[in-house]
């Protein structure tokens, strides 16, 4: 009838029921083929349906993984190890899973080590020969064809270019000195100090 229903039982346990909506099934499934779901998989526990995953509804390339209990962080492991865990703010850490005392960033990665020289991440090209390193104290750029550059950007252009002999240019990408500052408009000075709480320059280069 529309009412029946089949449920399977091990040592006077349900493990397995058909209900209204699809399958009910109790303690963990094995399986030595393919596992296919026309819907969503629930994660409960106790009854309490604690994550589910589902392709997006209105765009079903998209898939989606949801903790849904307040407070819930989202674990990623290999080996049984903590890799990445996004939290229930939408941050997400990498190689660990509590935030550095005093700071709420939306990305952390922590090193495997306190040396500095260990980078944290890496920035490279396609083919890998030419990058950026970032550890917790250091950015170092490299290139094993050519020489290495560091660029800091604003509106498309390069407002300060460090070069691989450690010049440092500001108005310019190819410094020749330690430090070489360029305004490109002669009626500004290239290095200002003015006095506290005025726009009147006390030194004025340029």
């Amino acid at each position: 009838s529309g009412e029946s229903k089949v449920e399977l039982y091990y040592d006077n346990n349900k493990k397995f029921e058909t209900t209204n909506n699809g399958v009910s099934v109790t303690g963990s499934i094995t399986s030595t083929g393919d596992l296919i779901t026309n819907s969503q998989l629930h994660l409960s526990d106790s009854g309490t349906i604690r994550g589910k995953i589902l392709l997006n509804p209105s765009d079903t390339d998209d898939l989606i993984i949801n903790a849904i209990s307040l407070g819930s962080n989202i674990d990623f492991k290999t080996v049984d190890t903590q890799r990445m865990r996004i939290d229930s703010s939408g941050r997400l850490m990498i190689n660990t899973t509590t935030l550095s005392q005093g700071k709420t960033p939306m990305l952390e990665v922590k090193s495997d080590s306190n040396t500095s020289a260990d980078f944290a991440a890496v920035f490279s090209s396609a083919n890998g020969t030419s990058g950026m390193g970032i550890s917790y104290s250091m950015i170092d750029a490299f290139n094993n064809t050519s020489n290495a550059t560091i660029r800091l950007r604003t509106n498309g252009g390069d407002a300060v270019h460090i070069s691989d002999t450690q010049n440092v240019g500001i108005g310019t990408t190819n410094p020749g000195q330690r430090l070489e500052v360029r305004q490109t408009s002669a009626s500004h000075a290239i290095i200002a100090c003015n006095r506290p709480n005025s726009d009147t320059f006390a030194v004025a280069l340029g």
